[in-house]
Parts: structure tokens; C-alpha cells; sequence
């Protein structure tokens, strides 16, 4: 592992898809989607260009805030984090965990009832994948559901998948992060992170179960 490797790395933020800008004559941006429908009344030119790259490759929130200081200094950037945290609770985000050879995987929410819940790996904790979460094939890609989410997981690399694989059993995140040599820590960190977001992670009890969410769920399985 090089010196790199302990550098936290970012989410990178985007559109949905099914999100499309719309810039209107008047100078407006309208946000439009399927369930929600957002419009940015005569945006500045630095935060115009922020939506311009949430609708493309998107960015790290570092990254679109110095994109909005070098148009208009810092006086717009309240304005960009109150809009992110706007879009984020409306489900119009994908946060994608990326590392130094590409894209990892991407949170996609998948309805308006979707809350991101960013979420710290404990320290010694044991975690194994839930039993609410199930993986499936989807044009072309493997994507990682539950019914708990509101939120998909798809999984970019094949080492997302064989880190899948590894919480078929219980793992630290110490533990997890020595499965594949090459991935670095950070990277495997913000994995487990947004895997816990999204609740398809379970903690491990101290007599060795998961953790069992509440007691109608206890009854819950798959037909």
C-alpha cells in the first residue's frame, strides 16, 4: 500500500439519471424528475456550473465548491451546500465510492421515501450482510437491493463483488480491508460505509447473531 492509500476518498456526487436540467430563457434552472420537480430561480454562474456537472460525471463536494468559489467567490457557497442537502433529501443524488482506477460502486435511491443515513464504522464491530439484501443482474451490471433502502446499490467493479462475497460472512473492517491487496483502505472504508447508509450491512451481536431490526421484521423472509 502506498502512502495514498490512507487518504480519505470523497463521494462523487451526481444526477440521477431520470434528473434532467432544464435552462430556461429567463435565467432559471428547473430541475425535473419523475417524482420531484425543483426550480433554481436566476442561479450564479458558479453554482449553474455545479448543476451542470451534477447532470454529467458529477464531482466530490470539494470539487463543486471550489468550482463555485472560482466563478463567484465564497459568497455563493452557502447557497450550493444548502441546494446539495436539498437534492440529497429529495432522492436526486447518486454517491458514487470511487478509487484511483475508477468507479467502485453507485447509491442510487429508488423512491422519495429514501434518507440517506451516512454511517461510521464502529471499531471492532463485526458486520455481515443483511438478510433483507439480495443481489440481481440488471442491464448489464449487479445490483445490490433491499427492502429496507429505498435505494439500490450497483456494483461497478468486480472487487465490490468479491467484497460481497466475503460478508457472506462476518468481518471487521480491519479484516475486510486485507481481502484484496490492491483496493486501498479508504476506498474499502467508504464501501462499508454506504453499505451501512443504505442498511444491507447487520452488526454482529456479542453472542455471535446479527442484530435483529425490530420485531415485526424478525418475521419477515423471502417467499
Amino acid at each position: 500500500m502506498s502512502n495514498n492509500d490512507n487518504i480519505v476518498q470523497p463521494l462523487v456526487l451526481s444526477f440521477k439519471s431520470d434528473v434532467m436540467l432544464l435552462e430556461q430563457p429567463d435565467g432559471s434552472a428547473r430541475l425535473q424528475s419523475p417524482y420531484v420537480q425543483m426550480t433554481v430561480g436566476q442561479p450564479s454562474s458558479g453554482l449553474l456550473a455545479a448543476l451542470r456537472v451534477l447532470s454529467s460525471n458529477g464531482a466530490t463536494a470539494e470539487q463543486l465548491t471550489d468550482l463555485v468559489t472560482q466563478h463567484n467567490g465564497v459568497a455563493d457557497l452557502p447557497l450550493l451546500l444548502a441546494y446539495l442537502q436539498r437534492f440529497i433529501q429529495s432522492g436526486m443524488i447518486c454517491q458514487t465510492v470511487t478509487w484511483s482506477r475508477g468507479r467502485l460502486v453507485t447509491l442510487i435511491p429508488t423512491s422519495p421515501a429514501y434518507q440517506w443515513r451516512f454511517s461510521e464504522p464502529i471499531a471492532n464491530a463485526r458486520y455481515v450482510m443483511s438478510r433483507f439484501a439480495y443481489l440481481h443482474k440488471d442491464g448489464g451490471q449487479f445490483v445490490l437491493a433491499s427492502p429496507l433502502a429505498h435505494a439500490n446499490v450497483v456494483l461497478c467493479d468486480w472487487r465490490a463483488t468479491a467484497l460481497l462475497h466475503t460478508l457472506a460472512q462476518p468481518y471487521s473492517l480491519q479484516e475486510l480491508c486485507c481481502v484484496l491487496e490492491d483496493l486501498p483502505h479508504s476506498s474499502v472504508a467508504m464501501f462499508v460505509r454506504l453499505l451501512l447508509g443504505c442498511q444491507a450491512l447487520s452488526s454482529m451481536r456479542d453472542d455471535g447473531k446479527p442484530e435483529e431490526e425490530t420485531p415485526t421484521l424478525t418475521q419477515w423472509d423471502f417467499h
